[in-house]
């Protein structure tokens, strides 16, 4: 994966998802300073390319159409190679 791509995806993921926790508190477990945390957890999960990753979720949906990209799997990882 693009080293640059990812930074760039995980410095907006964070915003999305911390705007998202503070829109939808009842959607997550956990609440907005636990963002970064999260984050890395889920960073760690992308490159793993682990299953158990939301695609679809309100921070991802955030995160992606702030970076102008469609919040499916296939277009994440495609942007995240630099596709």
């Amino acid at each position: 994966m693009n080293e640059q791509r990812l930074k760039e995806f995980e410095v907006n993921y964070v915003s999305g998802l911390r705007d998202a926790v503070i829109a939808h508190p009842d959607d997550y477990d956990y609440t907005a300073p636990e963002v970064p945390v999260v984050v890395a957890k889920m960073m760690k999960a992308i490159r793993e390319n682990a299953n158990n990753v939301n695609y679809s979720s309100h921070g991802f949906r955030l995160t992606c159409k702030r970076l102008g990209i469609k919040h499916t799997k296939k277009a994440i990882i495609a942007y995240l190679r630099g596709d």
